[in-house]
């Protein structure tokens, strides 16, 4: 990505300050009396448990301006694994109390207060539920959009329930001004959601677009053209996504991203992708003025002003981002030399194969394709997957002032990236981009 270890390390200091910010309230005016070191710490870690999902509502990838250098898919893994670390410090909240003193395991005691009981054992099964659907990912019994919904769900319960809890012991929110500040914090979290779920679809109501035609491409992909109705379109920078949901409604359960395939400056919107699911299997039922409706755009997958020149490294559906850069830098007369390194499993899967062949004849564009099998003698090809030799072999003579991407499956993201860093690092001199990663949307 676009960013120093300074900047960085300052983005990381000031969303660890964000996720530690309810710690204020249990260490600023302390009650007198002290309960011991366990139960003191124990109680530490429940404000800062809050802290972390309390923070959670913000880094979901659906604000541009959370993440403008970083991109959402970083955010989007940050916003993981602190969710998991605020799950694990809720956990261990009660777990470090009762070990101080046993008698707490009362508030778990229906019987000697049932309304707190259920919310003790609600917050516990949302707590364990979010878990297990955070790290093992979409249940296959269950659809993306219902998993988006329940995840959300169980996460406005905690923090919800927290807040009644903490307010409910009253030990450290014994003042006014904590008090506000704790309630404060869970309804600006929960009205973040509210802001996306509810208020950002009334404001898409005013932006309609409509099916303008759906194209079959190569390797069973579709490409959905949408155009604006009553509006001069979207704002979008080359290579950004969007979500899009079809439906005579913005108000839509479902609700997918993917990737901008049109040059920048574009009326109409071009949105390619592979048959992978439920929503990508419909692509084909869709008709000519069907109601479509658009989220974004984010990401920062675009064309950087100050590099010499561009190193794409994509895979499959990944290179609609490169696409969509290549098509701006071909309407902008941008000659900066560009070399693509893109990876399928045979020719005829090769997505936009004859565009990408007449784009090397108006850029300065070198393209590599990368077949698994049937692979034509003749310049331009290589067989098999993308290795680190590869790119190596490709790389421009001034590597350092090119700008690196990689778009793709899972395991060419990861080559790629490994690769380049450790290129970039052995070489004497960090690429000044370093890279930018994107996972096909």
């Amino acid at each position: 990505m676009r960013y120093t270890v300074r900047e960085g390390l300052l983005w990381i200091g000031l969303l660890l300050l964000l996720h530690a910010a309810l710690l204020v309230l249990f260490v600023v005016d302390p009650p007198d009396e002290s309960r011991g070191f366990l139960f003191e710490f124990g109680a530490g870690l429940g404000f800062l448990g809050m802290g972390f999902f309390v923070a959670q509502f913000i880094t979901t990838g659906r604000f541009p301006r959370v993440a403008p250098s970083y991109g959402s898919d970083i955010v989007l893994q940050f916003h993981r694994f602190a969710g998991i670390a605020g799950v694990v410090l809720i956990v261990l909240h009660p777990v470090f109390i009762i070990i101080a003193d046993p008698s707490y395991v009362r508030f778990f005691d229906p019987t000697d207060n049932f309304f707190r009981a259920a919310g003790m054992f609600a917050v516990s099964f949302s707590i364990m539920a979010i878990l297990l659907t955070s790290v093992s990912g979409v249940p296959k019994w269950m659809n993306y959009e219902h998993w988006r919904l329940t995840h959300a769900a169980l996460a406005v319960a905690i923090v919800f329930i927290g807040m009644v809890h903490g307010l409910q012991v009253g030990h450290y929110l014994d003042t006014l001004w904590k008090q506000l500040i704790w309630v404060a914090s869970v309804v600006f979290s929960i009205g973040l959601l509210v802001e996306v779920r509810l208020l950002r679809p009334l404001r898409m109501r005013r932006h309609p677009y409509r099916v303008v035609s759906v194209k079959p491409e190569r390797g069973n992909a579709w490409t959905l053209e949408l155009a604006p109705v009553g509006h001069e379109g979207l704002d979008f920078e080359a290579g950004q996504f969007a979500w899009i949901s079809v439906g005579d409604s913005p108000f839509q359960l479902q609700q997918n991203p993917f990737s901008i395939g049109s040059a920048t400056g574009d009326t109409h919107l071009l949105f390619t992708a592979a048959v992978a699911g439920d929503f990508t299997a419909s692509l084909p039922t869709l008709k000519p003025g069907d109601r479509a409706w658009i989220d974004g755009a984010y990401g920062s997958f675009t064309i950087p002003e100050n590099a010499r020149g561009l190193y794409f490294i994509a895979g499959g559906s990944g290179v609609v981002p490169v696409l969509s850069i290549l098509r701006t830098m071909d309407k902008r007369k941008d000659l900066r030399p560009v070399t693509l390194l893109y990876g399928n499993p045979s020719l005829e899967e090769v997505l936009f194969y004859d565009e990408l062949n007449d784009l090397q004849s108006r850029l300065n564009l070198k393209v590599v394709h990368f077949l698994e099998d049937d692979v034509p003698d003749e310049d331009g090809f290589e067989k098999g997957f993308i290795t680190k030799d590869h790119i190596d072999r490709y790389l421009p003579n001034d590597e350092n002032r090119y700008a690196y991407y990689t778009c793709g499956p899972a395991p060419l993201m990861n080559i790629a990236e490994k690769s380049l860093r450790e290129m970039g690092s052995t070489g004497g001199a960090l690429f000044p981009s370093v890279l930018t990663l994107s996972k096909p949307a």
